[in-house]
């Protein structure tokens, strides 16, 4: 018998794409998205948190603030107003020991004194908050322009009027040089009978807190009002405490990012090891190559596709070589009509 010709069969050339989204990439996107949203909203959580408490604490040192104003200056005020009855012209007069409380009270929290209490952290921990600490402010200083603005005083404002409404006390001593009279800031409503008046108020793009005290003297078992202490409360503490914890917040999302960006590269990269490997096998098959073998070991889903792989590759290659026994003592009309007609 006739050994029947080859023909010869062209192998199907690998094709090696390049996608725009890769594994690797995705896993990284999802991972950076969680990241990213789970920290969000911890942050606005804890943000919000922390400026409700931040700003109840600054109300509250600034009501201690008009309490010790106005029952420490009631003896002053009684006797301005006295002397005003019974002197003419005394008025006019400008009473310096009460301005001068007034503008003590703005600058007692800008001269506080320097503390230096044991943080109780080790050296190189300490080092390591400096360091934060240096560039917490570099960024802040990047995205806020007005951060200068406010490293000022929480006090905007000290204010001490007669019942009158005439200011007769005030941190800016050309206000009552000029004997102006108490402007209150628009929608603050008058304090009436009010042990003490908190209303917040907006001034330009910020909020601002007026703090009202009566001014009380007794007379025949009495308490008369003779006056009031007003109080201007901003949120520059407020402020710089948010911005300094938003910050630290993203430095340290973005650390996390970087190592969780590069132990998922790490990751994906050993995970996609056998899928590589599997794609050369089946393109090497698909180019007629059938001698192919993927020796990993997983114990997994992965695993279990490369065992698949590799039955089938034997598999192919037992077939390919029973069709070459087939055709070597088969004529080649008798191969082509069983190809042909595979189901009789």
């Amino acid at each position: 018998m006739t050994e029947p010709s080859k023909t010869p069969v062209p192998a199907a050339k690998p094709v090696q794409k390049h996608h725009l989204f890769s594994l690797r990439v995705k896993f990284i996107l999802v991972l950076t998205f969680l990241i990213c949203v789970v920290m969000g909203v911890v942050t606005w959580l804890i943000l919000s948190q922390l400026q409700q408490t931040l700003t109840q604490q600054v109300i509250s040192r600034g009501e201690a603030q008009v309490r010790s104003l106005a029952s420490n200056n009631a003896d002053t005020v009684f006797r301005i107003l006295t002397s005003a009855v019974t002197q003419a012209g005394a008025s006019e007069d400008i009473d310096i020991p009460l301005n001068q409380n007034a503008k003590d009270a703005m600058e007692q929290e800008t001269n506080a004194s320097v503390r230096n209490i044991p943080s109780g952290l080790t050296p190189w921990q300490e080092q390591l908050i400096q360091s934060s600490n240096v560039l917490n402010v570099m960024v802040q200083k990047y995205l806020w322009p007005d951060q200068n603005e406010i490293q000022k005083s929480d006090m905007e404002y000290v204010k001490i009027i007669d019942k009158s409404g005439k200011t007769i006390a005030d941190n800016n001593l050309q206000n009552v040089m000029e004997h102006k009279n108490y402007q209150a800031p628009p929608g603050i409503k008058s304090l009436t009978e009010e042990p003490m008046l908190t209303q917040a108020y907006p001034d330009k793009n910020r909020t601002l807190y007026d703090i009202a005290a009566p001014i009380l003297v007794s007379a025949e078992g009495k308490q008369n009002k003779i006056g009031e202490v007003h109080i201007g409360m901003n949120q520059n503490s407020i402020t710089r405490v948010v911005r300094y914890v938003a910050v630290s917040i993203i430095l340290t999302t973005v650390g996390i990012l970087l190592l969780g960006i590069i132990a998922m590269t790490v990751f994906v990269t050993v995970m996609i090891k056998p899928i590589r490997l599997l794609v050369k096998g089946v393109s090497a098959i698909a180019a007629g190559n059938f001698d192919q073998n993927i020796n990993i070991k997983r114990a997994d889903e992965l695993g279990d596709l490369t065992d698949a792989f590799n039955n089938m590759a034997k598999s192919l290659r037992e077939k390919e070589v029973i069709k070459g026994a087939f055709s070597k003592y088969v004529t080649k009309s008798v191969v082509d009509r069983i190809l042909q007609h595979q189901d009789g």
